[in-house]
Formats: C-alpha cells, sequence, structure tokens
C-alpha cells in the first residue's frame, strides 16, 4: 500500500536543559508535523543540535 500526500513542519525555538562548554551552542526546537489528504494526522518531536566555532 502506498498512500500520497502533504506535509507542513512547525519549528519553534525552546529553552535548552543543559550549559554547554565554551566553543560549544547547543539548540533545541519543538517540531510538530501535519500530515494532509490521505493521511490527516499529527507528529511531534523535538530536534537538538550542537555547533562547535571553528576559527583559522
Amino acid at each position: 500500500m502506498k498512500i500520497t500526500g502533504i506535509f507542513t513542519v512547525k519549528l519553534n525555538p525552546l529553552d535548552f536543559y543543559a550549559d554547554a562548554k565554551p566553543g560549544l551552542n547547543l539548540g533545541r526546537m519543538s517540531m510538530v508535523k501535519t500530515f494532509y489528504r490521505e493521511l490527516n494526522a499529527t507528529s511531534q518531536g523535538e530536534m537538538l543540535s550542537a555547533m562547535t566555532i571553528c576559527g583559522n
């Protein structure tokens, strides 16, 4: 079985619950994905990121 349709994604920044070491930035976003057409549903999750600062 194959279902086709479209979806939208909403991202919202959240406070982070951990402190990063110097030179490291942490990020946290809530994610809500809504599906339309043959499948009408919503999923929720979180996206975490870590970024280092590099110098020359």
